[in-house]
């Protein structure tokens, strides 16, 4: 007997719109796997599985690993985040009402979608030249991160700390696995990865800790 498809339910509606990204720094797919029935032999109505997005995770590229990044513009976005260095430096994504309350330890980032050889999607936060430190200049670290963002959108590439600067490699096989971005919206990325690290207002427990309210 034919067995129907469960209809795929629709993608959540994002919690971080482009509300969220205003005021902002300024800059100077659904996935299918194999026919499960017919993988295991018994006939060809098979059941067609789609990978739910659930966890996006913000991280720079590991040291061991090749990643791509997306040339498409509307991938990639500037933003405010906070790192909190008391929690094992989780970055929390800071929206605009809660941007005065945290003004000292805000961070500019550009946030890149990237994904590695396992086609596994992840944002990178590279950082941007910040006005109130060093006269606003690019660091070493940023501006090197910057040229492993650009070389990783046309090769895979690999990028490894150095002396002051990311080192920055690009794969010797040119027949590496063909490239597979996940077919949602920036967006919808943006929410997964921040869905439980977003700071909305000052009484948000790390704007009232910081601001020694608790």
């Amino acid at each position: 007997m034919a067995k129907s498809n469960s209809a795929v339910p629709p993608p959540a509606t994002p919690i971080i719109d482009d509300a969220a990204l205003a005021g902002g720094p300024q800059l100077a797919s659904t996935v299918p796997f194999v026919d499960l029935e017919a993988a295991l032999g018994l006939d060809n109505e098979g059941i067609t599985v789609v990978e739910l997005l659930v966890n996006v995770a913000c991280r720079k590229p590991r040291p061991t690993e090749f990643f791509r990044a997306s040339d498409d513009p509307e991938m990639s976005r500037a933003c405010y985040v906070l790192i909190d260095k008391e929690d094992m430096n989780e970055t929390y994504f800071v929206m605009p009402d809660a941007r005065p309350h945290l003004f000292e330890h805000l961070k500019p980032v550009l946030l890149v979608t990237c994904v590695n050889r396992q086609h596994v999607p992840f944002l990178w936060p590279i950082s941007l030249p910040d006005p109130g430190t060093n006269s606003g200049r690019q660091s070493r670290w940023g501006s090197s991160a910057l040229e492993a963002m650009e070389t990783a959108k046309v090769f895979w590439t690999k990028m490894v700390a150095g002396q002051g600067f990311y080192r920055v490699f690009k794969a010797e096989n040119p027949n590496l696995p063909s490239l597979q971005f996940p077919d949602r919206p920036f967006l919808e990325l943006l929410s997964v990865a921040f869905k439980d690290r977003l700071i909305s207002g000052a009484d948000h427990p790390i704007v009232r800790r910081l601001r020694g309210q608790t």
